[in-house]
């Protein structure tokens, strides 16, 4: 039996607009949403991998999603914005400015969860998560 499951984000479903600077970008072609969460920011996972293992695991993990969705651009959502260190647009810059054959557009982390799920329904597939940092510390 196949089970279904929902973030507790996407309960309600709110109508808002997308912002013309964001909209421009993603209607040019299909997209797909790509949120990875470093998870270095916290206290539980701090020094267990670096900034640059994370980094490398996820555009490792970019790479994948643009060689199974060569026609789309990645859409990167910044979740958490902390003061300084562990800010996710961060993370995803380094990614984009580190695969420059990907067409990766990340947004920038003023927006709001509405906002986000308005981005999302428009994707043709989405991926996050976190990484298990005792797979990056045992390689």
């Amino acid at each position: 039996m196949l089970s279904k499951t929902t973030d507790t984000a996407f309960l309600d479903y709110p109508q808002v607009n997308i912002p013309d600077e964001i909209f421009n970008e993603i209607t040019k072609k299909p997209y797909v949403v790509f949120v990875p969460n470093p998870l270095t920011w916290h206290y539980d996972y701090q020094k267990k991998a670096t900034d640059d293992d994370v980094a490398s695991y996820w555009r490792e993990m970019a790479l994948l999603i643009a060689k199974h969705y060569p026609n789309s651009k990645i859409v990167m959502l910044p979740q958490i914005s902390l003061d300084g260190v562990g800010k996710d647009i961060c993370l995803f810059q380094n990614i984009r400015d580190s695969c420059p054959e990907i067409d990766i557009f990340v947004t920038d982390d003023i927006y709001s969860s509405d906002i986000q799920q308005q981005i999302i329904r428009g994707a043709d597939a989405v991926f996050r998560g976190a990484i298990s940092f005792d797979c990056l510390c045992n390689q």
